[in-house]
């Protein structure tokens, strides 16, 4: 507790972790007490992978095109945040160009599957 209503959650997630969380909080005054659940969700985690680093997502965020470098016979799915399938790419370029000019405004997730490592990054689509 922060002292000021709100409370820091710290931690640094690694690859394995990244995923879907169900984290509960509970206030009480010792009179009342409410809870709630909230869904965190990790979509980019540390890693020491060269690999990983070496992929780039621009721009970020995006109208109309993204380039994904160093992507070269990557599969490269674009998510959205529900875990949906919005988009797929194979046998990607070394720098492949994805258009999502047809993508509906918001944050979505991008997973390169690249050398048997998959690599995540998050996208932003404004309009």
């Amino acid at each position: 507790d922060n002292l000021d209503g709100t409370a820091d959650i710290i931690g640094e997630p690694d690859e394995a972790n990244i995923g879907n969380y169900s984290v509960t909080v509970g206030v009480s005054d010792g009179i009342n007490s409410v809870e709630q659940t909230f869904t965190i969700t990790v979509i980019n985690a540390g890693s020491g992978s060269t690999k990983n680093s070496e992929v780039i997502v621009y721009p970020n965020p995006s109208k109309q095109f993204i380039t994904i470098e160093n992507a070269e016979k990557a599969t490269i799915r674009i998510y959205s945040l529900s875990g949906r399938l919005i988009k797929e790419t194979t046998n990607a370029n070394i720098n492949q160009k994805i258009d999502v000019s047809n993508i509906k405004r918001g944050v979505y997730l991008i997973k390169i599957n690249k050398d048997n490592e998959i690599i995540s990054r998050k996208i932003n689509i404004v309009k």
